[in-house]
C-alpha cells in the first residue's frame, strides 16, 4: 500500500500490522505487486518504474519504463517477467 506522502508500506494481514516501509527519492503513486508478494513494481511521481523486493528492501531501476502503465501482468512461472499495460494504446 502506498500512504498520502508516497511511502510504499507493507502491511501482514494474518498479524494485522505493518511489517515494513520504503521511501524512495520521489514519492510513489502506484504500486504493482506479484501474486506472492514478493516483488512488486512501483511508479514514482516522476512516471519512473522500479522493481522493488521486500524480502531485502531492494529497489532497481527499469529502464525504459512506459509512465502511462495502467497495470502490470505478472508471468506465473517466471517471477521476473512481467509486461506493462497502457490502456490507451489498446
Amino acid at each position: 500500500m502506498v500512504d498520502t506522502t508516497g511511502k510504499l508500506k507493507i502491511y501482514l494481514i494474518d498479524d494485522n500490522t505493518f511489517v515494513s516501509e520504503h521511501r524512495s527519492q520521489n514519492p510513489i503513486v502506484k504500486v504493482f505487486p506479484n501474486k506472492k508478494g514478493t516483488k512488486c513494481v512501483c511508479v514514482d511521481n516522476t512516471g519512473n518504474g522500479y522493481l522493488f523486493s521486500p524480502v531485502d528492501d531492494s529497489m532497481h531501476f527499469i529502464p525504459n519504463f512506459a509512465a502511462a502503465t495502467d497495470s502490470i501482468l505478472w508471468d506465473l512461472d517466471d517471477q521476473n517477467l512481467f509486461i506493462t499495460v497502457d490502456k490507451e494504446k489498446m
